[in-house]
């Protein structure tokens, strides 16, 4: 499929870069929004949130750093959690001469997120609070939104050949789509698109999407859509196709930092349900498959790697080679086509052991929706 084997050297999607599969046209330089951000009173980066359920009780960490600007001090600093109007809330803790922030929320009675098809998706808006006197004596408040969470488990049973996803203890039956951008060209789509996609997806009953190593990864809007919609993320690593070089130390430490990455950005988003650490990877070897492995694990370094995936943040790693199943939509001018492929492995219904590898058919059929 990729008729250019040292793109293999390079972190980029396969999409305009495989000839019959789809559209010639290669993205070449920035194709996401660039800005530049100013900063008043403080900084505060390197943001981690952790939600997670105990019991009836939801527990939400955070960890962070902080910079105050213009010599100014910190007054007060709040981590706050909403929900209808309900507020809980605890002090952030600053260790004297630090930078490091620290906080944990606990919700008494929580509402658990759910996937549409078992219940409601529920949200709770998170925020922090800082009073920050300046340097001339002036006071200011500043409250940073850091979106929405939810408090939800999601487990892996994979006794006797089985492989079951179960939700808050409640076995969930995947049914659902592999997602592709919905403009192949610009990599690109509109607030309203995404809207629109994600409603038929959720109109058609499914509540799984999966995100494949081919294609980019998606944005926080479609990200947040998901969390709000109810719809569980199948989420792979940007791997595929390729022979990549896991012996150069350079593309294995790059790696290590898109892992990292994305595994912050993705960890507080309660409708992810797996992460994919390879796809039709002829070899991955070495530091890369090192780096693989940390895709599960709480605490992510550049450097880590366990030798047994675990948890993040009640997340299981999914091999993908038990089961492949999608719906692509795509969009041409103003109307939404549908790519509907059926794909299961017999392994998938614990008919075969693990790993094996099975000959299968697979259904497509194409339609065209909406106007």
């Amino acid at each position: 499929m990729v008729s250019h084997q040292q793109l293999r050297w390079v972190r980029t999607t396969l999409l305009g870069r495989t000839p019959g599969w789809s559209p010639p046209a290669a993205p070449v330089g920035p194709w996401r929004p660039v800005w530049l951000e100013r900063r008043r009173a403080l900084e505060v980066g390197d943001l981690r949130l952790t939600p997670a359920l105990d019991g009836r009780r939801g527990v939400l960490a955070l960890s962070g750093n902080i910079v105050l600007l213009g010599g100014g001090s910190l007054d007060s600093a709040s981590f706050l959690v909403v929900r209808h109007g309900r507020r809980y809330s605890a002090p952030l803790n600053i260790a004297p001469g630090a930078e490091v922030i620290r906080g944990k929320v606990e919700v008494p009675d929580v509402e658990t997120w759910w996937p549409h098809t078992h219940g409601e998706p529920a949200l709770y808006e998170v925020r922090l609070e800082f009073t920050v006197t300046a340097s001339d004596g002036t006071q200011s408040e500043v409250v940073l939104d850091l979106g929405r969470v939810g408090f939800r488990t999601v487990t892996l049973d994979r006794s006797g050949g089985d492989f079951a996803l179960s939700v808050n203890g409640v076995k969930t039956f995947c049914r659902g789509a592999t997602w592709t951008p919905l403009d192949c060209v610009s990599l690109n789509a509109t607030a309203a698109d995404y809207v629109d996609a994600v409603e038929q997806v959720r109109a058609a009953g499914m509540n799984m999407l999966r995100v494949a190593g081919p294609f980019v990864y998606e944005t926080d809007a479609f990200l947040d859509l998901c969390d709000a919609s109810g719809i569980l993320l199948w989420q792979d690593f940007m791997f595929a196709n390729m022979d990549y070089p896991a012996e150069d130390p350079d593309f294995a430490a790059n790696v290590n930092r898109e892992t990292a990455q994305q595994l912050t950005r993705l960890q507080a988003h309660p409708s992810l349900a797996g992460t994919v650490r390879q796809q039709r990877v002829r070899s991955t070897g070495g530091d890369v498959r090192c780096a693989a492995r940390t895709v599960g694990t709480r605490a992510i370094r550049d450097d880590a790697c366990s030798p047994r995936p675990r948890v993040l943040s009640g997340c299981p790693l999914l091999p993908i080679q038990y089961a492949w199943w999608g719906l692509s939509v795509f969009r041409r001018g103003r109307r939404h086509f549908v790519l509907r492929c059926w794909r299961l492995s017999a392994a998938a219904r614990g008919c075969a052991p693990l790993g094996t590898q099975i000959r299968i058919r697979m259904s497509c059929v194409c339609q065209r929706t909406g106007a």
